[in-house]
């Protein structure tokens, strides 16, 4: 699963909560293992902001079962792709013609176990009352506390749950999933290794085909015909060519030409996971500059690499990363970040900053420098630099924290690419 179930009930514990409900869409997979792959008609990724209803439940009590809540026509999913969650409930209403007759011989076995979940699942006419009665059967509706993540629930519903349950103090826990979130689960740690390493072999490629007269729309569609023959999804694209490099401008036809910078910034997602992965590459030859700024940047994002171990402050790892990039040869280089986590989104906390400023990443966690690394944290480091008139360069490395250290998660080489 997912869910890191021990991290889980030790912030539960922190925040005194009897229970906690997710609705938005990274917290439901999260939770559940549900919708992992993207497959589901309709994706509870694409069907949000209150305009479709899925929760999961997760009491801190370790006796009492957890739930998973979801519209009825998504039932035929959990057919073929179960989660963990034994106890599924579902609501509103959704035609299938044929039913009852699903035990014929000619039906599919998927068909068959269909019609059982159907008849077995306890179903409510709507999203409210189906979270309310399950709130009621968890025995978390008499508890005194409970965490409810609020992105995905309508202001309606929430309304109502104050209404019916005004015993209960409820706390808003999006930023709590945030923050159980940032240490990952060993399944989660393997989702996110497949996703960098689709997304390497993709970049390297990309790599291998540039050519003077490649325009930068032409690379960025190599780049997601190769993520998605590798069975991920195109996830950002933020490399620019040339002088256009020095800031994030939309891919155009632009040609790459003799001495242009190619500043590399991709990433793909697999089952959700996210991957980051930064380099530089040069048709022809780099100018001095260019050399002495790269290895600058390399330099840093070493330095700090060594940094990374439980116990660590992450603002001493931006520190370490600014201040060797400014002695090896950027003296002028500033950063708001100098990395982040990564696992259902693209940026997570526990994000590189200095100490004395909250991160703007997250308005719902404002982590700050004093947060510290534990083990199995996803830390991506990078102090990527844009210069207008000149061009970017970026080298960025992902790492998993061990007990002692931290691993360096299958990766390019880490030279410039001269081409």
């Amino acid at each position: 699963m997912y869910l890191n179930e021990e991290r889980a009930h030790e912030i539960m514990e922190k925040y005194n909560l009897d229970g906690l409900v997710a609705s938005a869409p990274e917290n439901v997979t999260y939770g559940s293992d549900y919708d992992d792959d993207g497959c589901t008609v309709p994706s509870i990724w694409e069907y949000k902001y209150g305009k479709l209803q899925t929760y999961v439940i997760i009491p801190k009590d370790k006796g009492i079962e957890p739930a998973l809540i979801i519209p009825i026509c998504h039932l035929p999913y959990l057919v073929d792709r179960p989660t963990w969650i034994k106890d599924i409930r579902t609501y509103g209403s959704f035609y299938i013609h044929g039913r009852p007759s699903f035990g014929k011989e000619s039906y599919t076995e998927s068909e068959r176990r269909l019609d059982q979940m159907w008849e077995q699942c306890e179903h409510s006419s709507d999203a409210f009352a189906s979270l309310a009665n399950a709130l009621r059967d968890k025995e978390l509706a008499n508890r005194r506390r409970i965490g409810i993540d609020e992105m995905n629930i309508t202001s309606t519903i929430w309304e109502k749950i104050g209404d019916e349950f005004p015993q209960l103090e409820i706390m808003k826990a999006f930023g709590i999933f945030k923050e159980i979130r940032m240490v990952k689960s060993p399944k989660e740690i393997k989702m996110l290794t497949k996703s960098k390493k689709i997304n390497d072999r993709a970049l390297e490629s990309v790599t291998d085909m540039i050519e003077e007269g490649v325009s930068e729309k032409e690379l960025v569609h190599w780049y997601k015909t190769l993520v998605t023959e590798q069975g991920a999804m195109h996830g950002f694209w933020g490399t620019g060519v040339g002088t256009r490099g020095g800031a994030f401008f939309p891919p155009t036809a632009y040609s790459i030409k003799r001495g242009d910078l190619i500043r590399i910034d991709a990433g793909c997602v697999y089952n959700r996971y996210s991957s980051d992965t930064g380099r530089t590459a040069v048709i022809g030859s780099a100018t001095e500059k260019a050399e002495r700024y790269y290895r600058a940047i390399y330099t840093g994002i070493q330095e700090g690499g060594q940094l990374l171990k439980p116990g660590t402050k992450v603002a001493d790892v931006f520190d370490a990363i600014l201040t060797t990039v400014r002695k090896a040869g950027i003296r002028h280089h500033q950063r708001h970040h100098c990395g982040h986590s990564m696992g259902l989104e693209s940026q997570e906390p526990p994000m590189i900053v200095p100490s004395n400023e909250p991160s703007s990443s997250d308005i719902f966690l404002r982590d700050t420098g004093e947060i510290r690394l534990e083990e199995n944290m996803i830390i991506n480091l990078e102090a990527p630099y844009y210069e207008i008139g000149f061009g970017g360069l970026q080298f960025e490395e992902t790492f998993v924290i061990t007990k002692t250290g931290a691993r360096c998660l299958p990766s390019l080489s880490q030279d410039m690419y001269v081409i």
